[in-house]
């Protein structure tokens, strides 16, 4: 399944509700700071044991991933990256 949430309220009601296996959460999102809405998501949820991926237009949130992401890649995310993320979850 795959689904897309346009903001982190949206991100954590979607996680709230179902489970996945992989995330792909920009840390820029309007609405919430992307590592505390990840912080949220591995507190509770059918979704807290999934593989979280960072994505960034920062260069240093890569170096410096948080502990709560398994990965995390710089904007814009290519085909090989991508791969690459799924392969690493």
């Amino acid at each position: 399944m795959a689904d897309v949430a346009h903001d982190g309220h949206q991100a954590m009601l979607l996680t709230s509700d179902n489970r996945y296996d992989t995330i792909f959460l920009d840390i820029g999102l309007p609405d919430v700071d992307g590592r505390d809405l990840c912080r949220r998501m591995r507190a509770a949820g059918p979704s807290k044991l999934a593989c979280v991926v960072a994505v960034t237009g920062d260069e240093r949130h890569v170096q410096e991933q948080s502990e709560y992401f398994d990965g995390a890649f710089l904007k814009p995310l290519t085909e090989d990256g991508f791969k690459a993320a799924l392969n690493a979850c």
